[in-house]
Parts: structure tokens; C-alpha cells; sequence
């Protein structure tokens, strides 16, 4: 043992006396602290929650996923003739211009399933 210990004490004094000490201990240290670092990453991550938010992420796109195929698959399912005229009659007979409906990914917003609060809230829980 005293050996060992007089060999790193020789050690020492030669990196000392050759102004190697410093840089030696400086690389050391980052090397400690890159290992304490990636043996850290769990416990880092499981603090910030990256796992949960990344879940919760992943849910919300595969519930928009079956949103927007739901939506297609109404609009495809609707398809109801266009009334002849583009005139409307009001409450005293006058015919009047119908509004022009904006339509938006070709599907009317009239004939567009719209969900009541109670179903959307359903919907983000699951």
C-alpha cells in the first residue's frame, strides 16, 4: 500500500513540476461531470416530465387524427342534391340572392357535424 501511495505521490509532484497538474485536473473534472450528467438523464427527464408531456402529445394527435378522419368520412356520407334555384323567398315574398357559402376543405359548414360541448369535452378526456 505504500507503495501505491508513493508512486502517486511521485506522480503528483512530476505533473506538478511540469505544469501538467492543472490541465490533468481541469480534464478530470469535465469528464466526471459528463458522466454524472448522462447517468443523471432520467432523473432529469422524469423531473420535468418530458415522458408525460410527450404522452399527452402523442394523445392528443391520434385523437385530432380520428377527428379529422370522422369529419371526412361525414362529408363524404353527405351528399345531398343542390337546391335548383340559388334564390331564396322572405317572409313578404320577395325573392331575394342566397348567401354565398364559403366552403372550407369542400365541405359546407351547414351540413358540417357539430359537436356539443359535452361530446368535445368527452372527446379531449378520452
Amino acid at each position: 500500500m505504500d507503495t501505491l501511495l508513493e508512486g502517486i505521490n511521485e506522480l503528483m509532484q512530476r505533473l506538478d513540476g511540469d505544469g501538467l497538474l492543472w490541465p490533468a485536473v481541469f480534464a478530470c473534472f469535465i469528464i466526471l461531470f459528463l458522466l454524472l450528467w448522462l447517468l443523471t438523464r432520467g432523473l432529469r427527464l422524469w423531473y420535468w416530465k418530458v415522458n408525460a408531456q410527450v404522452n399527452t402529445l402523442k394523445n392528443i394527435d391520434v385523437k385530432l387524427q380520428e377527428l379529422e378522419e370522422g369529419l371526412k368520412a361525414g362529408a363524404a356520407s353527405t351528399d345531398v342534391a343542390e337546391p335548383e334555384t340559388d334564390t331564396l323567398f322572405n317572409e313578404i315574398g320577395n325573392i331575394i340572392p342566397e348567401p354565398e357559402i364559403i366552403a372550407y376543405d369542400g365541405v359546407k359548414p351547414e351540413r358540417a357535424y357539430a359537436y356539443t360541448e359535452e361530446e368535445l369535452e368527452k372527446l379531449i378526456r378520452d
